[in-house]
């Protein structure tokens, strides 16, 4: 696909915007300059007219809008973890620092005290089990009562502190953490990799998925809205795991008589070798397991060698297959979705002001910054006035109250915008615009260029 380079003046000014890619073609635009915006009432249209090497035509754009937002979805998982991106209007998955679509969520801290987070902490789980923290979202919130079974599932030490609540205990630094810690040390990583993707530090949107493991979804307008939830928020990758675990200590200790479940290496090795044979089962209808070495006695060493078929896995677990989003449940969603929709949207809307009123101080403060001197003392001030205004209604939490702020402030802007026209040596074709991300007033005519609501450019494809 073909992209290009160009390079645009705004509001009159010298600066302007540009984006480069590998095949650079360049708009040079002759002496006039134009404004992007959307109007309140009707849209304010830029035109553009280029020339190729070959050829001369005349292209019409229709209205230009340019919005700079850009959603990350965080799926912050029990055993891996997940960054999604909107791109095009469409999700895609966001490779972490290591090149991998999915990140474990896996925390750990080796004898020297260093954190490693994700794949680089799993691939030492084997050599470092009391220091490896896994699975530790069945812990959040919960009582020290309430997680037995589930503390005699991991490699680490799972304690009780003074109010009952579940605390995991880390020798390596001497220090206990609360579930929600570990949780936050992956997700940290998880924001740091989806930062690198934007290249964008300023104003990101982070979109984060606690313990949701199925949702009644509404889609529109590009956004994705939770409707309803439900699941066993304890119910997790590894759940499945662990039944393959267990089948295969089963077996080793009826043939052995030696139980590999209190070997917390062998405990490691057999979770990890049980994670790759459910994967492989994905798309096999059968996987061979192989443990050379995974414990020893006075006879020598002992191993394990087996074949786990896709039917024998789904005996395994078929009452966790059985417990993901039965009919009745689904129905309940649905009819709790219906029962909250007024209450809901009137939530979007709220948020997705906030968020634009946000957005506008912060382009609104950017482009007075950039300006400077050029904007005239008086236009200054009643922008600044109306700016203080919006963010005082930002801080009051009035949704309505944002819509009227932006609004004034708008208004205010376009007049800033006229102003720049006005002034002596200023670029014909540049006339008022919107504060950016808002919507604008009344246009005037004096946005046109000479030839209606077309602008001459030379294009230039450059090779």
């Amino acid at each position: 696909m073909a992209s290009s380079a160009a390079q645009i003046h705004g509001l009159g000014v010298g600066g302007g915007i540009s984006s480069t890619s590998s095949r650079k073609p360049t708009f040079s635009f002759a002496p006039r300059s134009v404004f992007f915006g959307q109007n309140l009432r009707r849209t304010t249209a830029t035109f553009l007219k280029h020339t190729s090497n070959t050829s001369r035509r005349r292209y019409s754009t229709g209205a230009v809008r340019i919005v700079n937002e850009k959603v990350v979805g965080i799926d912050l998982g029990t055993t891996n973890s997940a960054v999604a991106a909107m791109e095009g209007g469409k999700p895609t998955i966001v490779t972490n620092a290591e090149g991998q679509r999915t990140t474990p969520s896996v925390v750990a801290y080796t004898k020297n005290g260093d954190r490693l987070v994700g794949q680089i902490a799993k691939r030492q789980a084997v050599v470092n089990p009391e220091n490896t923290f896994f699975s530790v979202k069945r812990f959040i919130g919960r009582k020290m009562s309430e997680v037995d079974e589930e503390s005699k599932q991991v490699s680490y030490k799972v304690v009780r502190d003074e109010n009952g609540n579940v605390k995991l205990e880390c020798p390596a630094i001497g220090k206990q953490f609360a579930a929600e810690e570990i949780s936050a040390q992956v997700l940290r990583k998880l924001v740091d990799d989806a930062s690198k993707f934007l290249n964008d530090k300023e104003n990101r949107k982070h979109a984060l998925n606690l313990h949701y493991i199925y949702a009644v979804l509404e889609v529109g307008d590009g956004v994705f809205e939770v409707l309803s939830t439900s699941g066993d928020t304890h119910l997790g990758g590894d759940d499945f795991d662990k039944r393959v675990v267990d089948w295969l200590a089963g077996s080793f200790k009826r043939d052995e008589g030696i139980d590999l479940l209190k070997d917390k290496q062998a405990l490691q090795r057999l979770t990890e070798t049980a994670e790759k044979a459910k994967m492989e089962l994905s798309s096999l209808t059968q996987t061979n397991i192989s443990l050379p070495f995974i414990t020893a006695t006075a006879d020598g060493p002992k191993h394990i060698e087996t074949t786990l078929t896709r039917a024998k896995f789904e005996e395994l677990c078929s009452d966790l297959l059985d417990s993901t989003l039965p009919s009745d449940e689904v129905e309940r969603m649905v009819s709790e979705a219906d029962k909250f929709a007024k209450e809901d949207k009137e939530k979007r809307d709220a948020i997705d002001t906030k968020n634009q009123a946000d957005s506008v101080v912060y382009q609104t403060e950017k482009q007075l910054k950039e300006l400077g001197e050029k904007v005239p003392a008086p236009v200054k001030e009643k922008v600044e006035a109306k700016l203080q205004e919006l963010k005082d209604a930002i801080a009051g939490g009035s949704t309505q109250g944002m819509k009227d702020a932006m609004a004034a402030l708008n208004q205010e802007v376009m007049q800033l915008g006229q102003s720049l026209y006005n002034q002596p040596g200023a670029a014909p074709g540049a006339g008022p615009g919107p504060a950016p991300g808002s919507e604008a007033g009344p246009s005037d005519s004096s946005s046109k260029g000479p030839d209606g609501d077309v602008i001459d450019a030379d294009f230039t494809d450059s090779k």
